[in-house]
């Protein structure tokens, strides 16, 4: 059975990329990760979260020095994102709010339950959500919410040439509320909010490929 406790450090640099000082942790554990919120109107650069619990941390100082960023490294700005959900219409998906998953340590500082999967709110033009209000007339409405019901939908990460640089695969995914967000002043347009749960969520690296998320429930 593979280890999820990890040893690493946190290195502290200078301008010149010289090592200064570190903080070494132990058998460390991820407790949380947090996706900060995707807006189509951002202008900042996105970052993932960690949240770590080790068992031990001590400082020390630092040797060595790390690798400069070259110009040729992707920046991942929160504007550049995709969602791809099947047979919806996620072309005008504007905005994600942050969503985390949270793994439960119970005494011992071993994984305690189940993941804790946030759910996630997708704004979408009004003009635009005729396939997510389908989707939740079927889903919630008529009550066909079977898992051959649910989808797997995945959000790509995307550097500023809209390549991408990683993804989430949302599997189980299903929705269970749409609400109307009003006019905001000096903006005519109208947006909906959707509502929506998984099961399972996996992070990748790269573009996405046919294999992942090998144990989402996919139906006929």
């Amino acid at each position: 059975m593979p280890s999820y406790q990890k040893n690493g450090a946190i290195l502290m640099t200078g301008y010149n990329m010289t090592v200064t000082e570190q903080l070494a942790f132990t058998d460390a554990l991820i407790r949380e990760t947090v996706l900060p919120t995707l807006d189509a109107s951002s202008k900042d650069a996105g970052k993932i979260t960690l949240k770590l619990a080790p068992t031990s941390l001590a400082d020390g100082p630092g040797s060595g020095s790390l690798p400069a960023a070259t110009k040729s490294t992707k920046k991942w700005m929160l504007a550049n994102f995709r969602l791809d959900i099947p047979d919806v219409d996620t072309s005008h998906v504007s905005k994600i709010d942050s969503f985390s998953v949270t793994q439960p340590i119970g005494d011992g500082h071993q994984r305690s339950g189940p993941l804790d999967f946030g759910d996630l709110a997708v704004t979408i033009a009004a003009s635009h959500a005729d396939t997510w209000k389908t989707w939740f007339d079927h889903f919630v409405i008529e009550g066909e919410n079977g898992d051959t019901d649910e989808k797997r939908a995945i959000l790509g990460l995307l550097s500023p040439t809209l390549d991408y640089l990683a993804h989430v695969v949302f599997c189980n995914l299903g929705i269970y509320r749409l609400e109307e967000l009003p006019a905001s002043i000096g903006n005519a347009a109208e947006n909906m909010v959707a509502h929506l749960y998984y099961e399972r969520a996996e992070f990748h690296l790269g573009v996405p490929l046919p294999e992942v998320c090998r144990n989402c429930y996919v139906g006929p």
